[in-house]
């Protein structure tokens, strides 16, 4: 009998990319995931999710006034995997089964943050979930004060959150239809948004290794 061959680390990468790309484009398709009204050609859909997941934050159409609370939601998970990158997700998950991490699991999250091969596989990825949590629960609790001053407790949660996430993992987007441009006098939003662009830019590899050392 053959012993299977399996597809090279690089190849599941990109794979995986495509199929969260497209499952992203048709939920971003679904009329739940807009506004009343409102409509996204499947064309938009695809290239939102791929910018989503590719956090490039180019949008076709305003998000603000065109998507649902459902529909920058499935954005914002796009990004934020996209953020966190597919290797951590699929990593995590198998690592549920496979505990440790196999071998196919070390090459995918190693090459994707440029890691030494000798840093502990459990450590590297325990440290990019809890920072990630962290810094952008943070960075919610910081945002949601001045916009709590505007909108809803709620609603102001949510934005807070959504900017928090799209600012860490650089990913451009907002709910608003003017950027920051209304809160352009509040330094509160604009250094915590600045400050969580610049961590998420940094990197969890550097960022580790300056808490070490």
């Amino acid at each position: 009998m053959k012993k299977q061959r399996r597809l090279p680390v690089e190849i599941n990468l990109a794979l995986g990319f495509l199929v969260m790309i497209l499952a992203g484009a048709v939920l971003l398709y679904l009329p739940v995931s807009h506004q009343e009204g409102k409509s996204l050609p499947f064309i938009d859909a695809l290239f939102l999710a791929t910018s989503g997941v590719c956090v490039t934050g180019l949008t076709p159409v305003d998000i603000s006034i065109t998507l649902s609370t459902f529909g920058s939601t499935v954005l914002m998970i796009l990004f934020q995997i996209g953020g966190l990158g597919y290797a951590v997700i699929a990593a995590l998950l198998l690592g549920l089964i496979h505990k440790g991490g196999s071998l196919t699991e070390h090459h995918m999250l190693f090459d994707t943050f440029g890691a030494d091969n000798d840093m502990k596989f459990n450590t590297l990825l325990r440290f990019i979930l809890a920072s990630t949590f962290i810094i952008e629960l943070i960075g919610t609790v910081l945002l949601f004060i001045p916009f709590s001053q505007n909108y809803s407790v709620p609603r102001a949660l949510y934005i807070a959150l959504f900017t928090s996430l799209a600012a860490f993992n650089n990913a451009g987007f907002d709910l608003f239809s003017t950027s920051l441009l209304g809160y352009n006098d509040s330094p509160l939003v604009l250094f915590t948004v600045a400050a969580l662009i610049i961590i998420g830019g940094i990197g969890y590899v550097l960022m580790m290794e300056l808490l070490v050392r």
